[in-house]
């Protein structure tokens, strides 16, 4: 009914390369396809930078001479990266097997429909919003991470942490994720101590269905199990069970369907 019931928006956790690496090699990724093997990629009025990758396929322990994965993954606009896509095929065969001409015509095609349906790449810069001119910061989603990331996820977006008991990991969080609040601002964190496995090394199973596959692996990562996801959107099912009893580091696999089906699911 165009009701927005939750947004959120990446978290940066930390940096992994420095700035002037990732101008580099953005201009190493242009390059590939304005004059490298991925020329059939480029879109008039449109800098696109990516890599193509050719593999061959291991069968029965072995590379195979006549079995290849393809790919090309690429990002666009190279001045102000706004989407990020991966075209990989199982064994192309009417034009070859090489990345850039099998893989990166699909990544063409795929580019060219975004820019032409998508008003963002039809504004001029002077049209686009001033991301600096926002009131303040939007809170992220600290639910169920310990309480050293959670600090690490809070300060990095220019807010305060006010951690509430005596355990390690945040439980709940206030304000709430996905609220715009000033720079400087305390979150509160209430936490909670770490479950503890009883003495013949048994952990009770929590319940992570209705929650996004980014939460449940966090709750369940925090007991120590072995996730196995199964589907994307949100949990439907587990298994074991929330509440069962399961040997600590016991795998527990969460199947999910995305949010439209699941939409009867109240979290």
């Amino acid at each position: 009914n165009g009701e927005i019931v939750q947004s959120q928006q990446p978290q940066t956790i930390r940096q992994v390369i420095s700035e002037p690496t990732a101008a580099m090699l953005t201009e190493a990724f242009e390059g590939v396809v304005e004059r490298g093997s991925a020329k059939d990629v480029r879109i008039e009025g449109m800098r696109i930078a990516g890599k193509t990758g050719t593999s061959r396929k291991i069968i029965d322990g072995k590379y195979s001479l006549g079995s290849y994965t393809s790919s090309f993954v690429g990002y666009f606009p190279v001045e102000d990266p706004q989407v990020l896509c991966l075209v990989m095929m199982d064994n192309p065969r009417s034009k070859g097997y090489y990345g850039g001409i099998t893989s990166g015509p699909v990544f063409r095609a795929i580019a060219e429909r975004i820019i032409n349906t998508t008003s963002r790449f039809n504004q001029t810069p002077e049209q686009q919003p001033d991301e600096t001119k926002l009131a303040g910061v939007m809170i992220p989603d600290v639910r169920n991470l310990k309480i050293d990331i959670a600090q690490k996820i809070l300060e990095g977006n220019g807010l305060t942490v006010e951690p509430f008991g005596e355990g390690s990991v945040v439980v709940r969080q206030s304000p709430e994720p996905g609220k715009r609040v000033e720079h400087g601002e305390a979150v509160k964190l209430v936490l909670t101590g770490e479950p503890e496995a009883d003495k013949n090394g048994m952990m009770t199973v929590p319940d992570v269905r209705g929650m996004s596959i980014r939460r449940a692996v966090n709750r369940l990562a925090v007991d120590e199990f072995d996730v196995r996801v199964e589907g994307s959107g949100v949990v439907m099912q587990q298994y074991p069970s929330a509440g069962q009893k399961v040997r600590i580091g016991s795998a527990v696999r969460v199947v999910c369907e995305p949010k439209t089906i699941a939409s009867t699911v109240l979290y």
